[in-house]
């Protein structure tokens, strides 16, 4: 008898939410989660899915490979219909996120060259830093713009959006080099590191939200000698957007 009514009342509370849910010219019903644990409820032309007792799980993915782990019963909710599910949720290249590297780099005592990769299956739209560090005392962390820890360095402001699989080259006096945050030249046979998505102090992965982010430091390359001096003329102002972290705390 007690379950009988317990069970009544369970049902009770999920018919007194979802009328409310209901309301509006298109019947709208969004999803919701009660405690406890409960199969479809169906009724004339309506049916709801119910889920109770759901652990209300960060949805962030942790992946590898290609692959993530997504906790939570809905996980996988939406793609072709409700589906049934099972504990833990594995989806192959469910995450969508980019994932920036830097996979050549060159230096010269007047030239910096380097290649920037987006390896991860979602698109850049926001704008990052990249910098080149120089001799540095150490290899180079996350928020350490080059001026902390070497004598000489670059600096470039990318605001470019960059698709999945795309690349960038970046080079001094080229775009997005900044030489207002750039040493006028670079000692020869001293290690160089780069670093991409250097910047952002109200976080500790950068601007750029990725899949991986133990991968954005490149180096040690060795710098080599320049031959011929040549002087570095700024180029075009790069374009200005506000999501471009400011460079100090």
């Amino acid at each position: 008898m007690r379950k009988i009514c317990f069970m009544l009342l369970l049902l009770g509370l999920v018919l007194a939410v979802a009328p409310v849910a209901a309301q509006g010219p298109d019947y709208h019903l969004d999803r919701y989660t009660v405690a406890g644990g409960s199969g479809p409820l169906s009724g004339g032309d309506y049916s709801q899915g119910g889920t109770t007792g759901q652990a209300e799980a960060n949805p962030t993915a942790l992946g590898s490979a290609g692959y993530s782990l997504q906790a939570g019963f809905w996980a996988a909710f939406g793609r072709g219909g409700p589906m049934t599910l099972y504990l833990p949720v594995i989806t192959k290249e469910y995450n969508t996120a980019p994932d920036l590297i830097i996979t050549n780099l060159t230096a010269t005592t007047n030239r910096i060259n380097l290649t920037l990769r987006n390896q991860g299956n979602g698109p850049v739209t926001d704008a990052f830093w990249v910098d080149v560090y120089v001799d540095p005392a150490e290899t180079p962390t996350i928020n350490q713009p080059w001026p902390t820890i070497a004598p000489a360095g670059a600096a470039w402001g990318v605001t470019a959006i960059i698709p999945a699989g795309g690349t960038l080259d970046l080079s001094t006096g080229g775009d997005y080099y900044i030489p207002q945050y750039s040493s006028d030249s670079f000692p020869a046979d001293a290690n160089v590191y780069g670093y991409v998505d250097l910047v952002n102090f109200s976080t500790r992965y950068g601007n750029v939200w990725e899949s991986h982010e133990g991968n954005n430091v490149f180096g040690p390359a060795l710098s080599a000698g320049g031959g011929e001096v040549t002087t570095i003329e700024p180029g075009d102002p790069p374009p200005v957007r506000g999501d471009l972290p400011v460079r100090a705390e």
